[in-house]
């Protein structure tokens, strides 16, 4: 009885230490704000920067490109992507025009057999009646 006993004690403490040594640090996990991510910097070196934001190392330093040449970079690639963007829509435009049918001047034609003259789907008398 003093075994299980034991072993019941060791089962729970295998199972419940790591439970909450996770809780413990997904608690003091730093949140990251919307808009930014975090980079991993080598070991266990992490840097919050603006997601995007291009990084280069020189030596031992981590340089984080500014926020003035991130700002001019992002503008810069908006601008080339609305011109990307207005280039498709007048190729769109263009290509329904010429997919649109042209109107057609009233299509006038003769029945064989009755004589009358059709006109966009309204039958018209060839002979009207006689007053």
């Amino acid at each position: 009885m003093e075994k299980i006993k034991i072993y019941l004690l060791i089962l729970f403490i295998l199972i419940a230490v790591p439970w909450v040594f996770a809780q413990t640090q997904s608690a003091n996990a730093p949140k990251i704000p919307e808009g930014m991510e975090e980079i991993q910097l080598g070991g266990s070196a992490k840097l919050i920067v603006p997601k995007g934001a291009k990084t280069r190392k020189v030596g031992a330093q981590v340089i984080v490109e500014g926020t003035k040449e991130f700002m001019s970079r992002k503008i810069y690639e908006l601008n080339a992507r609305l011109e990307k963007l207005e280039k498709r829509q007048t190729q769109l435009e263009n290509d329904i025009k010429t997919l649109k049918p042209k109107p057609k001047s009233a299509q006038i034609f003769q029945t064989p057999k009755t004589g009358t003259i059709k006109a966009k789907n309204d039958v018209i008398d060839k002979n009207p009646p006689r007053q």
